[in-house]
């Protein structure tokens, strides 16, 4: 089954590779330099990019959660280079997998 899928990054190359890579398994796959628009998009999964710095996205997920959380319901993904055990935690009770 095909999902749809958001890549939210800043860098359009790291937008093109993941997409490339999610659209060739067959999912449907829309990409933004920001978080935005997730009631219209109604994304399955929303991958946000390494690109983004750590605080960036916690707080764009964070606003995006507040905003949306009772029309959406979507699993996020949060594809980072933080090795620090307490970004984790903090991403992990925000709600970011």
């Amino acid at each position: 089954m095909a999902a749809r899928i958001l890549i939210t990054d800043p860098i359009a190359t790291h937008r093109i590779r993941l997409s490339a890579v999610l659209r060739s398994a067959g999912h449907c796959v829309f990409t933004q330099d920001t978080l935005h628009d997730l009631a219209d998009l109604r994304p399955d999964l929303v991958v946000l990019g390494p690109g983004l710095q750590f605080d960036t996205a916690l707080r764009q997920f964070t606003a995006a959660q507040r905003d949306h959380a009772r029309r959406l319901n979507f699993q996020t993904l949060l594809l980072c280079d933080t090795h620090d055990p307490a970004s984790r935690l903090k991403a992990l009770t925000a709600g970011i997998d």
